[in-house]
């Protein structure tokens, strides 16, 4: 054989092993570019004041047609959970003179652009969704409620936020968001 042949022979044999190689690595790469961003949105980054305890004092009425509101004081906690992409809340307290235990969890969804919580207590015992937007210092979500066989529109506000003290209002519409009644008021004041 041929010097020429030879080494014509060893380039074909290279670019043949070579290819396979060059190949994935160009797959990879695309894999990589095409990725979406992961890890903590910068929004849920934002809520790092949170993550904490919170005195809370919180005025409810548990039918509409009430005039008299009952108060009631509790403790939340607020922590990152999944490598700080997630907050999560619990919440105890005493309402007429029975505990009440809650549960939830929040995240920015950056698919959507939504804020997302799902929430559970032992009084519904059941998980409730709710999404929505931030926007002039009001994070407002809604999602269905169900409270004694109806269904509801439930919308959560959060407002007036320092790093130290919050407001949250939970407001429910029997006609489908025309008109909405307050149900629950609280004030949050983070322990130091």
């Amino acid at each position: 054989m041929s010097p020429r042949k030879i080494m014509s022979t060893a380039v074909l044999g290279l670019f043949l092993l070579m290819s396979p190689a060059a190949a994935i690595a160009e797959e990879q790469q695309t894999a990589q570019e095409a990725m979406p961003e992961m890890g903590p949105p910068q929004e849920i980054k934002d809520l790092a004041y949170l993550v904490g305890d919170w005195d809370v004092v919180m005025k409810s009425k548990w039918d509409p047609t009430d005039e008299d509101w009952i108060e009631t004081k509790g403790i939340a906690n607020y922590k990152y959970v999944a490598e700080g992409s997630v907050l999560q809340i619990t919440y105890d307290s005493q309402v007429m003179e029975m505990h009440f235990s809650g549960f939830g969890l929040q995240c920015f969804d950056r698919e959507s652009n939504q804020w997302q919580m799902v929430w559970s207590d032992n009084f519904g015992a059941r998980i409730s969704y709710y999404e929505g937007t931030k926007k002039d210092g009001r994070m407002v979500m809604t999602g269905e409620e169900k409270w004694m066989g109806k269904t509801a529109i439930g919308r959560i506000t959060t407002y007036n936020e320092t790093d130290t003290s919050f407001e949250w209002d939970m407001e429910s519409s029997y006609d489908g968001g025309k008109t909405f009644i307050k149900s629950a008021w609280a004030k949050y004041t983070k322990r130091q």
